[in-house]
């Protein structure tokens, strides 16, 4: 795969976030964004967030009485 900054040629390319536009570059151009997050990471947050609003309901012992 090709560097979005550089144009070279390499196997491992980061997902970086540049001025608002997602790309792939190599870890030396790294340095000219910040990483994005993965979807598979951004997912692990939603479900992560999601479940903690849905916590169990608190049930008092004189609850029926």
């Amino acid at each position: 795969m090709q560097c979005a900054i550089c144009g070279k040629e390499f196997e491992i390319l980061k997902k970086v976030e540049i001025e608002g536009a997602i790309e792939n570059v190599c870890l030396s151009c790294i340095k000219f964004g910040s990483v994005a997050e993965t979807t598979e990471e951004q997912l692990y947050k939603k479900i992560k967030k999601d479940a903690a609003q849905f916590s169990r309901p608190v049930v008092k012992k004189e609850y029926g009485k």
